[in-house]
């Protein structure tokens, strides 16, 4: 995001003084506690000179011990000793050796007690050698009361001191702590990991406290300092000043390293202030370049008034440019509502483990609520310019832009939002005749000019004003002018926003607030809450209408007496009340009891008052109600809702925001009758006769004598002439367009007001004759004869046909799977909402207007639909009105629109108070959910869908209906009820049941069952579910004892089982319902989302039976979480190239969180994760991006408007209906995937998984998660397969296979040795695949029969690798890592035992090789290559070196993500720059979002690209026909050399057989020349032959 940041500039006048105190040779601590008055502790023996005995003995005051952590003693063997001379940093040093067997037994030193000061902040200081490659130091400082009892964070362990590894001879090491509040005595602990035979020392601990510290946020260098200022270093070694390249003032950090072991960090001494309970955004800007795998990221953490830490808060981390030169500055930030309490925050800034060269500057703090841009004209880089500034240096002259006549300086800002109103302000002095302008330019996605506004500036008293409403636009730009003669200054230039439609058209002066909790989300889950407000009335009440809710539960008194509410457990429903008899004269109380169930609570209260005078006020919910939190418990009595209750010791509630806030969206207010707009009608006219699809047309003269001051709707419902006025019938409530007079807030008091309107007739109508009726909410008509807002006497006869059902399937052609829609190939584009409390029907309208017609309805539970209430009240028993009305909001804004129904499968609670035996139970015996083994629930489900559909048949929208969602789960996405990290399922009595007759199906007698399991006298009727205990590690950490617990891999096999058996019987049931006429898909199969052993409620192994099955027709998920943010890899949790290849649909679920998305009290980490994009640029690219992902995959996808508005721009409409014009020319296209490599994935890789977190996470996060990124990045696509595809053959031939997977079955061992072991192949094994036998037994020989490559069970290891090597395979890559190096918990391990195989990588930390090729006759007398790694996320350097072995043409660009099939190429760039992009043979290149050929004729281009952005193009076969537009309406490029829908041609240029088939035998020996003799021998026979 790009905005000026305010600099701190107290800094400069004290570094002038300071420059002064080190003139005269003050060391570095000298010149730190002139600056910051820190003061010294006293530690006993800081530098072990007194030692307890003689030479080598222990130093005295420190004491040292072993921690064991429950292992056995045997393994231990540490040993303390003291060393002088060339082994200590000066005089004596501590020297630890840790020899111990087991990586949990530490060696621990501790320090005598000193003296601390509760809340203060202290910089602990000390040198460290290690010359270990496993050395792990890690440091705690221990805090204790006056009393001796520990303090709440009695082990505080500091990470920034932790070092893992060897360093280059000593090192200092620095880090700040802020003690607790009540800390009086500390100590320090030093925590030693298993060295190995080599040692690590300790020297010279100092502890200052630190007192006064001003910020240095420009890392300004003090004197001769060789580090920053009030910053304490990790690393100081990796630190250097740099004064060419800054952002602001004279220096910035330039931090340089390759460390793939450890992080670097940097600690701010000094604090900066903020307030409590408002957004601040804290960052830093950071350039970058030739960086590998680094990261960084900017820990904020908030201080109270005490010093005492409120909280801490970690950013989305942003990835280090790869390639050659310097990147744009980059913002590193959060943006966070400060904890209550916190008055100051300090920074640790992290630049993860990794090859790194970034500069770093200007850290910033400010305030963020409606400030959208700012600049002072302080901050000048390297460039004597600005950042992003079209300026001459010498205008910047102390502080200012200065302008002589005609001059102007230009810059941008993409932080406007459409619709909002804004002001300019700032200081501007003009001199000698000077007209000083600010122009304003605002261009598209595309930067195509759209407008511009130009503001003579009126300056008084040397300020000024301007004033404007946000147009359409993307980027602004802001012209800075001097028009007349002489000069003109500006200064503190803000842009604020003044007006926010989303909230300022609610209708709610009242806002969400909550108990101040330290984290507002999640901190008061089922907790109490409790809130007052108290109010003086000065004369009596004539009329008082409250409206509020609660979340979840709420209870309401007004004066000490309870209102009823019906609603008071259901937040979406509004209680409106009408109180004036309950108010009095005086002090008046209202007082709310709230119970959160779960994420978020809250309260939201809006009263109108009207008094005997005439006088109105509103009384709201806002930061002046008090609350008070009384955890799990409820208060007793009803004192505290009475007015002369004491509550002088609640606190201020917190206000989480204005409706339509997240996480509520939008919440209806009903504005009083009273305040509501009126106008008298007369001489209204309606067209008389129309057909469905045709327009109305109505015209009326209005008369106000009131202003009105927004735009009215008009919004209008054809109501049946021949309805009573007491009638209910149904709605239909459209948006008409104005065809001719003005809008309303434009009329004119007590004149005519002459309007026309039109809108279209809906198809779902009956022919009859109806009158227009307006929403009686949103205006009053006044005539009598209008009452009820109906146009009485003009009717309006309208006709449609019979409905007619949409018929949808799917049909796979040219490699795609194209979506039929009654019969015509339909681009599987689709907006999927949300229900009312969130919904608009502008957000349709506005999709619709896109081209976006396909559209799906809410997930909803069937007993809340569309937060309205249940439709399965009872056996047999129905209610459907808001399923109906759910559709007609729909339509309303898409009237032709095509639907995607969900059902529900969770049943509602009167069915469970009957059927409590289908509940799934957990490990602790909670009734949890739903047991997908209940067949009784299938059953009264099934009937339950079967009636609704039947219903759906018979309603006059059943013609919009093409597609049904099926779903179950905690978010509708088939999770297994009661499976969490510290909690297992199914124990329910169904689920027994179910799995008893399970294991009668897969083992034919007891004895068949006893053996495999192992268990004598068990039997298949005693059989019972596994507890938590029995599924936790026992042979292996990460992996399940194949044979000991067989029973645990059978029941997590049951339960993918019954995943999918319910998925289809419910598919059967709307297949048979529909006659087959729709489509029907569900969520499930998310085999890379999980990565732990909790994905066993998730991820399902019996996938294989739903992709195969005729009653699926496709299979949605979202995006992968944590891979969002532009330049990640934005993948997949399905295995997307199996489904399309069986003809079933992927539809990817794009939920990222846009601009549009507000929460500044969630975690700004979680929010990353999420995809949260800040400015309309960022969110348009990101959606760009996965767009392009999936129409170049042949996947579908609907944009998921979660919370309501996430997409309501008009930029962002507009990007939309580009994509869809695209994609309406691509499903004529055929797909033909030129991926060369395919990640291939065992079904049951996670039923095969031990309950242990760290051998499951550490193994999954690099081997899927950290894979998946890697493979994003190696410059062209990927496929994604199950394993189990293999069976009968994938779909298409690769170059390069990745297989993961641990249980490999007979049939897909033999189908790998006759599909994949193939001449001029190369198999990459990842782990242990296929190290369980048929029986369960687990051996290396397994894993060693099918890689073709002998190996061993490695000992105890570190999950890591180290590359080795310089050539063909490992260019560019000696003395890389991968893996997650330090963790030991991923077993079983295997390392390399073949002579025959050439060495890559060794295991970290050991000679053993964990990473090796080898060349593998086959059967047809050719080779294969098998690579075997020990260790998951194989690099994506060493991907691209495969691949260019293979001749694949690669996008070199390591940031970029790279889609890519045979007709389009995507490149999302995080940092932009010139891009070379090859293809196979001569094509034409068409800019899809530009509208332009950028080539013609070519068989490479070289495209430069803007930082940030998502380049899509389109390749054609050359054309020589005459020149026409590709698109009457984008004009081609101005050479004219296009044609007309050239046709697509095959540019994938795939070849027959393996990448080593396609080179020739020198081309391969040269290639090969660093691999072993064995390998190039073999090529050279397989060439000979």
């Amino acid at each position: 995001m790009k905005i000026r940041f305010k600099k701190v500039k107290a800094f400069a006048v004290l570094l002038c003084s300071l420059l002064a105190i080190a003139s005269f040779g003050i060391g570095f601590n000298g010149i730190r506690r002139a600056y910051a008055e820190s003061e010294a502790v006293e530690i006993t023996n800081p530098g072990f000179e007194e030692l307890t005995g003689g030479v080598g003995s222990l130093p005295v005051g420190w004491s040292t011990w072993t921690a064991l952590n429950e292992k056995d003693s045997s393994l231990a063997n540490v040993n303390f000793s003291t060393v002088s001379g060339e082994d200590a940093h000066a005089g004596k040093s501590l020297k630890v050796v840790n020899l111990s067997g087991d990586s949990l037994i530490r060696g621990v030193v501790n320090s005598s007690e000193f003296a601390l000061e509760g809340g203060k902040t202290y910089l602990i200081s000390y040198y460290y050698r290690s010359d270990s490659d496993t050395a792990n130091s890690s440091l705690c400082i221990r805090q204790f009361k006056k009393n001796g009892e520990g303090t709440a964070n009695t082990y505080y362990w500091v990470d920034a001191a932790t070092v893992k590894g060897a360093t280059s001879g000593y090192r200092l090491v620095s880090a700040v702590i802020t003690a607790d509040s009540d800390a009086a005595k500390g100590m320090i602990q030093l925590d030693i990991a298993p060295t190995g035979e080599k040692a690590v020392y300790y020297d010279d601990f100092s502890i200052e406290k630190i007192d006064k510290m001003e910020f240095n946020g420009g890392f300004e260098r003090v004197g001769t300092m060789a580090t920053p200022l009030g910053w304490s270093l990790s690393n100081a070694l990796d630190f250097s000043f740099s004064d060419e390249v800054y952002y602001d003032g004279e220096t910035s950090a330039h931090i340089v390293r390759e460390d793939y072991a450890t992080a670097f960090t940097m600690t701010s001494l000094a604090t900066m202030e903020v307030r409590p309970s408002a957004a601040f955004d804290v960052g830093f800007r950071m350039r970058s370049q030739n960086s590998k795998g680094s990261r960084a990221t900017i820990t904020v953490t908030y201080y109270g008034s005490t010093g005492n830490v409120v909280g801490t808060q970690t950013s989305p981390y942003v990835y280090l440019k790869n390639g050659e030169g310097l990147s744009d500055w980059t913002d590193v930030w959060i943006r966070y509502v400060c904890p209550q309490g916190s008055v100051s925050v300090g920074c640790t800034i992290t630049i993860t483990k990794g090859k790194t060269d970034c500069y770093i500057d200007g850290v910033y703090c400010r305030e963020s609520g409606n400030l959208a841009y700012i600049e002072d004209f302080e901050s000048i880089s390297d460039t004597g310019l600005p950042d992003d500034y079209e300026a001459e240096p010498s205008m910047f002259q102390n502080g200012k832009l200065v302008l002589a006549a005609g001059k102007q300086a230009k810059t941008e800002t993409i932080s406007l939002l459409y619709g909002n109103g804004y002001s300019i302000t700032g200081e501007c002095v003009a001199e000698s005749g000077a007209k000083p302008a600010i122009e304003l330019k605002w261009y598209d996605y595309n930067r195509k000019l759209l407008e511009s506004k130009k503001f003579d500036l009126k300056v008084t008293n040397n300020e000024f004003l301007a004033e404007f409403v946000e147009p359409q636009g993307t980027y602004v730009e802001i012209i800075y002018k001097n028009e007349g003669s002489g000069k003109v200054s500006f200064d503190n230039i803000r842009i604020d926003k003044t007006y926010d439609p989303k909230t300022a058209g609610s209708g709610w002066e009242g806002k969400w607030v909550c108990f101040p909790y330290s984290d507002v989300a999640y901190g008061g889950a089922y907790m109490y809450a409790y809130y007052r407000k108290n109010f003086e009335l000065t004369e009596k009440v004539v009329s008082a209408q409250i409206q509020l809710t609660g979340d979840d539960v709420i209870t309401t008194y007004v004066n000490g007496e309870e209102l009823t509410d019906s609603g008071k457990g259901d937040w979406a429903k509004v209680l409106i009340a009408y109180i004036k008899d309950s108010l009095k004269v005086g002090k008046n109380t209202l007082a709310f009891r709230v119970y959160n169930q779960s994420y978020y609570g809250g309260v939201l209260f809006d009263m109108e008052l009207t008094f005997e005078s005439g006088k109105k006020t509103r009384i709201y919910s806002d930061g002046t109600l008090l609350s008070y939190n009384a955890g799990d418990t409820a208060l007793t009595g009803t004192e505290w809702t009475k007015t002369d209750f004491d509550d002088s010791a609640w606190k201020k509630a917190f206000v989480i925001g204005a409706p339509p806030c997240m996480p509520w969206g939008e919440i209806v207010y009903k504005q009083n009758s009273e305040s509501l707009p009126k106008m008298t009608i007369s001489g209204a006219e309606v067209t008389e006769e129309a057909n469905a699809g045709e327009s109305v047309e109505f015209t009326f003269n209005a008369r106000i004598s009131e202003q009105i001051t927004k735009d009215l709707t008009f919004k209008v419902n054809f109501r049946s002439k021949w309805a009573a006025d007491e009638d209910e019938v149904m709605e239909t409530w459209l948006i008409p367009t104005l065809v001719s007079g003005k809008k309303t807030s434009e009329w004119v008091v007590g004149a005519d007001n002459i309007v026309t309107y039109k809108v279209e007739v809906p198809d779902y109508l009956s022919t009859g004759s109806y009158q227009l009726q307006f929403d009686v909410d949103e205006f009053r008509i006044t005539n009598s004869n209008y009452s009820g807002n109906v146009i009485r006497g003009r009717t309006v006869s309208i006709t449609t046909g019979e409905v007619v059902l949409t018929e949808s399937h799917l049909e796979k052609e040219n490699g795609r799977v194209q979506l039929i829609v009654n019969g015509e190939k339909v681009a599987p584009m689709m907006y999927l909402r949300e229900q009312k409390t969130v919904f608009k029907t502008e957000y349709a309208a506005g999709m619709y207007g896109a081209d976006v017609d396909l559209m799906c309805l809410p997930n909803c539970r069937n007993y809340n639909m569309n937060s309205s209430g249940s439709m399965w009240t009872g056996y047999g028993k129905y209610d459907f009105t808001a399923l109906d009305e759910v559709v007609y909001e729909t339509l309303q804004g898409a009237p032709s629109a095509k639907l995607m129904l969900m059902l529900d499968a969770d049943p509602p609670s009167w069915w469970f108070k009957k059927n409590p035996d289908a509940y799934a139970v957990d490990s602790k015996g909670n009734n949890v959910g739903i047991s997908y083994a209940s067949e009784k629930w299938r059953e009264d489900v099934g009937v339950f869908y079967q009636a609704l559909l039947a219903h759906v048949l018979e309603q006059p929208y059943a013609g919009h209906i093409f597609a049904v969602k099926i779903a179950a789960g905690a978010t509708f996405e088939w999770q297994y009820y009661g499976v969490t990290l510290s909690e297992c399922a199914d124990f329910g009595k169904d689920a027994l049941t179910a799995f008893r007759k399970w294991l009668k199906e897969k083992y034919p007698t007891d004895e068949a069952l006893a053996a495999a399991w192992g268990k004598k006298g068990i039997t298949r009727d005693t059989a019972s579910v596994p507890t938590f205990d029995e599924r936790k590690a026992l042979t292996y950490e990460t992996l399940l004892d194949g044979k000991a617990q067989r029973n645990v891999i059978d029941f997590h096999t049951f339960m993918c089982d019954m995943t999918t058996d319910s998925v289809l019987y419910f598919a059967k049931i709307v297949k048979e319902a529909t006659d087959n006429k729709w489509i029907v898909g569900t969520y499930t199969g998310y085999m890379t989302h999980g990565l732990t052993y909790e994905a066993n409620g998730l991820a399902n192994a019996a996938i294989g039976r739903i992709i195969n099955s005729s009653y699926i027709d496709f299979l949605c998920s979202p995006i992968c979480y944590d891979e969002r943010l532009l330049g990640m890899s934005a993948s997949y949790m399905l295995m997307v190239d199996t489904i399309i290849s069986a003809g079933k649909l992927p539809i990817i679920e794009c939920d990222s969180r846009t601009v549009y998305f507000d929460s500044k009290s969630t975690n700004p980490a979680v929010l990353g994760e999420w995809g949260k994009t800040y400015t309309v640029k960022d969110s348009i690219e990101a959606l760009k991006r996965d767009f392009a992902n999936m129409m170049i995959k042949g996947a579908g996808l609907w944009w998921y408007d979660m919370y309501g508005g996430w997409f309501d721009d008009p930029e962002i409409y507009s990007m939309i209906k580009a994509a869809k014009e695209e994609w309406d020319k691509a499903i004529e296209k055929p797909v033909k995937s030129n991926s060369k490599i395919a990640f291939v994935i065992g079904d049951d890789i996670i039923t095969t998984l031990a309950y242990s977190f760290d051998g499951t996470y550490h193994f999954l996060y690099e081997a899927l998660y950290e894979q998946k990124e890697s493979l994003g990045h190696i410059g062209t696509s990927y496929d994604m397969l199950y394993l189990s595809d293999i069976e009968d053959g994938f779909a298409r031939e690769y170059d390069v296979y990745l297989i993961l997977a641990t249980n490999v079955t007979d049939k897909q061992k033999a189908a790998i040795n006759k599909y994949l072991k193939k001449d001029g192949k190369t198999i990459i094994w990842v782990g242990v695949p296929g190290i369980y036998g048929a029986d369960g037994s687990m051996s290396v020989e397994n894993v060693s029969a099918l890689t073709d490559i002998t190996l061993a069970v490695a000992p105890t290891s570190n999950y890591g690798i180290r590359i080795i090597g310089n050539e063909t395979y490992t260019k560019g890559l000696d003395g890389k890592l991968y893996g997650w190096i330090d963790s030991t918990k991923v077993d079983p391990m295997f390392y390399v035992n073949d002579k025959s195989a050439e060495t890559l990588g060794k295991i970290y930390n050991s000679d053993l090789t964990g990473l090796a090729v080898k060349a593998v006759q086959t059967e047809d007398g050719g080779y294969y290559m098998s690579i075997y790694s020990a260790v998951g996320n194989i690099p994506e350097e060493l991907l691209r070196n495969i691949l260019r072995i293979c001749g694949v043409k690669l996008v070199e660009s390591e940031n970029d993500v790279v889609f890519r099939n045979n007709t389009y190429v995507s490149i999302a760039s995080p940092y932009g720059g010139k891009k070379t992009i090859e293809f196979d043979g001569k094509v034409d290149v068409y800019d899809v979002f530009k509208g332009v050929y950028i080539a013609k004729n070519v068989s490479k281009v070289e495209v430069e690209t803007e930082a940030g952005t998502t380049l899509l193009l389109r390749t054609e076969k050359h054309s020589k026909t005459p020149d026409t537009p590709d698109n009457p309406d984008k004009p081609d490029d101005p050479s004219g050399d296009s044609s007309d829908k050239p046709d697509s041609g095959d540019n994938s240029g795939e070849k027959e057989g393996g990448c080593w088939s396609a080179m020739t035998f020198g081309s391969a020996l040269g290639l090969l020349a660093a691999i072993s003799a064995t390998v190039v021998i073999a090529m050279k026979k397989r060439k000979e032959n």
